[in-house]
């Protein structure tokens, strides 16, 4: 934070009257009171206490001066070089063994045998794997009754009641192994806008740690589902390279290129890392 203030004043573009009045005004009248009363002033009083020379003095106090500002300046040159030359980490995505204790999902209008629906059974496995939380972000009443139908046929819970979004759901003959399962509804046109989802992929982030005490790397979003925005929302939410992503692949494809559905789909890990921030406009 500090070192990005430094580069801003020093840099035209960023605030070209803050630039321009440190430059004009600030730095010769600092120039002037270090020449006048630091070096001339203290420079005599030291020849004359220690007999150093007072240009001599002078040559030294100034390179103890600028060495450190010298110092700092290189320091961010270099770093920046080096960001420079670095690229975001995207390695080949590979099948996914492990399962984790949070899951993201997008419902889409098929509810059984969906990616969510898979994606799902991956990583709760019938009980023995790690998953505690899932939250299943729906785009409208459609998929929504999609994500409550899936709830109903997976674990055989009573979804009647329309005004419930939380669901406790517990293995068979093990109370003690529980399952959360949270609805997040966007309805239209919510669902076709990224930066609303990126924002509700952000709060549950945020709950999940102040509520459940999860990591942002004990979390996994699958953006397999859902409509093409709410994708596009997911993998801008989960850029942080803390934060863990996947898609259902395919297990073959038929002619054309297109998913064979007789065949089961698998979880598969996407690793990417990227910086983002958002840019301001002018609107």
């Amino acid at each position: 934070m500090k070192r990005n203030l430094i580069k801003d004043l020093f840099d035209p573009s960023k605030n070209l009257p803050l630039f321009l009045l440190i430059g004009y005004v600030g730095l010769p009248i600092f120039s002037t009171v270090i020449n006048d009363f630091v070096l001339k002033n203290f420079g005599s009083w030291v020849q004359s206490k220690w007999g150093i020379n007072e240009t001599i003095f002078r040559v030294i106090l100034t390179v103890v001066i600028l060495s450190p500002l010298l110092i700092i300046f290189s320091i961010a040159k270099i770093s920046e070089l080096i960001g420079s030359f670095s690229r975001p980490a995207i390695n080949k995505p590979q099948d996914l063994k492990e399962t984790f204790p949070g899951l993201i999902l997008l419902a889409s209008a098929f509810g059984i045998n969906s990616p969510a629906h898979v994606a799902l059974k991956h990583h709760w496995n019938n009980g023995i794997g790690n998953l505690n939380y899932c939250w299943i972000i729906c785009g409208g009443s459609v998929s929504l009754k999609a994500a409550r139908e899936l709830l109903h046929d997976e674990f055989g819970i009573n979804v009647n009641n329309q005004r419930k979004f939380e669901y406790d759901i517990y293995t068979p003959g093990n109370k003690n192994r529980k399952l959360k399962v949270i609805l997040e509804n966007l309805s239209p046109p919510n669902n076709d806008d990224p930066q609303r989802v990126l924002l509700l992929i952000n709060k549950i982030f945020r709950d999940a740690y102040k509520k459940y005490n999860l990591n942002e790397s004990e979390i996994i979003a699958d953006y397999t589902g859902g409509t093409k925005s709410m994708t596009s929302g997911v993998i801008l939410a989960c850029a942080n390279p803390q934060r863990r992503l996947q898609f259902m692949k395919p297990g073959g494809y038929v002619d054309g290129g297109r998913a064979d559905l007789t065949k089961k789909s698998i979880a598969t890990e996407v690793q990417v890392a990227f910086k983002l921030k958002p840019v301001k406009t002018n609107k």
